[in-house]
């Protein structure tokens, strides 16, 4: 029975030491699985906070970029706005005259229509339609001509640059 006793007891020792054995086994796996978990939660962790100092790089350069473009587009209007504040009639007249040579070399005389809604007689669709031209020259060139007299340009000058051959002194 002693004999019985002791096999049986040695198996059951050899049971429980081979469980154990198995459970420690467990364990450590279990444990190495951890570490490498927590090793990979800090790889990604620090890859996140790298990423997101390059994102918040990235943005304060483009927004002190930004502050830069705004600012100098305010500062080029706040000067605009104070040099129009003695802006007179007489310089925009002189200002636009100084452009019609510009304007006019844009303009071919292809390009132009004149339309008249009257006649000579005040009729609507007059033959020969003439007085589209008369009312052209009456309504812009005419006072045109007058306001540089006025202010001292050269008109006719103006028009002969702007014009070239087409121009006549009539």
């Amino acid at each position: 029975m002693q004999k019985r006793y002791e096999k049986q007891q040695a198996e059951v020792d050899a049971s429980r030491d081979l469980e154990v054995a198995k459970f420690n086994a467990e364990a450590e796996k279990q444990r190495k699985i951890k570490q490498e978990v927590e090793v990979e939660a800090q790889r990604i962790l620090q890859e996140a906070r790298a990423n997101a100092e390059r994102i918040s790089v990235v943005a304060a350069a483009d927004a002190e970029k930004i502050l830069k473009v705004t600012s100098a587009q305010a500062e080029g209007i706040r000067q605009t706005l104070d040099a129009a504040k003695d802006y007179t009639p007489q310089a925009f007249a002189r200002d636009f005259l100084a452009v019609l040579p510009q304007l006019y070399e844009h303009i071919d005389i292809g390009d132009v229509t004149l339309f008249g809604g009257m006649g000579a007689n005040g009729d609507a669709g007059e033959e020969g339609g003439g007085a589209g031209a008369f009312q052209v020259f009456g309504n812009v060139l005419l006072p045109m001509m007058l306001m540089a007299r006025m202010m001292g340009f050269d008109f006719k000058g103006l028009m002969k640059e702007s014009l070239g051959d087409l121009a006549i002194e009539a």
